[in-house]
């Protein structure tokens, strides 16, 4: 319940009561759950995202990272749920100027998708994994954009992973049923 009032928080752009709420929730589910659970990962995803919001870089990527690792840990390294936090981990890391980190998450992320698009069906009835592969491979083609301008001279092998990004963005039914 603290979750989906910190989400609304964050919505109506109260970012210092979506921490504090975020915070009692986390520490309520390592009591409950120890701080290895997938809800305590989720739960760090979500502050992560709140404290990029409110520029706080490093810390987020301190809680993106361990959300990350957690998620993992309880659902495996290709599971839909990585998506979100792995994008917006690869935009704290540009953002910090860690193109190398930023590049890793973000193929990270990429991976996720294509392998959920692959194993799943991805439709109109799968609209949310729909949505998520969509937004993670978007993202992988802005933080390209980003290391590109800041490497100029990584641009080609650079630019062909991002063209086949495109590629598949375009050509996948995910992409197909989202631009319909």
């Amino acid at each position: 319940v603290m979750n989906n009032l910190a989400l609304a928080e964050q919505a109506l752009g109260n970012l210092g009561e979506a921490e504090k709420l975020l915070r009692a929730a986390i520490a309520a589910q390592v009591k409950s759950f120890g701080p290895e659970n997938y809800l305590v990962g989720a739960g760090l995803a979500n502050l992560g995202d709140v404290l990029l919001s409110m520029g706080r870089l490093e810390p987020a990527l301190e809680s993106l990272t361990r959300a990350v690792s957690i998620i993992e840990v309880g659902v495996g390294h290709d599971h839909p749920a990585l998506l979100t936090p792995l994008r917006i981990l690869s935009g704290v890391s540009v953002a910090l100027g860690r193109h190398d980190a930023a590049l890793e998450y973000m193929r990270h992320s990429v991976k996720v998708g294509v392998a959920t698009a692959r194993r799943r069906r991805l439709d109109i009835e799968n609209a949310r994994d729909s949505a998520q592969v969509v937004h993670a491979l978007n993202g992988a083609l802005y933080v390209y954009s980003r290391v590109i301008q800041a490497s100029p001279e990584r641009a080609d092998v650079l630019g062909a992973e991002a063209f086949e990004v495109a590629q598949w963005l375009t050509q996948s039914v995910a992409g197909r049923t989202l631009a319909a």
